[in-house]
Order: structure tokens, then C-alpha cells, then sequence
């Protein structure tokens, strides 16, 4: 599956920071596991938002989707299945 156009504008970082906010984990996780502040993750997510163009997790998990970010599936299913 090719890359939905809009997630290829995101650098390396915020990639990174897209996916993880994508599987559910809050900024402080996020931030542990890339060895970042949370604070410095909420700016990628606020670069994020202006390069995707929406806010909305919906539409990044839509991104995601769409771009085969991996592990994202088991998320949504569980989700759906409440």
C-alpha cells in the first residue's frame, strides 16, 4: 500500500509521534518512549495537525490507515468491538 500523500509530508519525528498518538498512547508515553519531553511532543503533534490539516484523531487514524501503519489494525478492531 502506498503512503497517503499528507502523511508523507510529516519528517522522521513526527511520524513517529503521528503513530504513536494513532495506537492511543498519551504524550508522556510517547515521550518516554522516543526519549522526548511530553511537551516537546505536543509541538510535533501541533506540526502534525497544521501539515495534515485537521486535529481531528478520527482523520489521523484515517492517515494512518490509509498510509499501512502497522499495528494500528488491532487498535480499531478493538475499539469497534467495544
Amino acid at each position: 500500500m502506498e503512503p497517503y500523500p499528507p502523511y508523507e509530508t510529516l519528517t522522521p519525528r513526527e511520524k513517529e509521534v503521528f503513530e504513536g498518538v494513532c495506537k492511543g498512547l498519551a504524550a508522556k508515553e510517547i515521550g518516554i518512549a522516543l526519549g522526548i519531553s511530553p511537551r516537546t511532543v505536543e509541538h510535533h503533534r501541533e506540526n502534525i495537525g497544521r501539515k495534515l490539516r485537521t486535529s481531528l484523531l478520527t482523520e489521523w487514524t484515517v492517515i494512518a490507515l490509509r498510509s499501512g501503519v502497522r499495528g494500528l489494525e488491532v487498535n480499531v478492531k478493538k475499539e469497534i468491538q467495544g
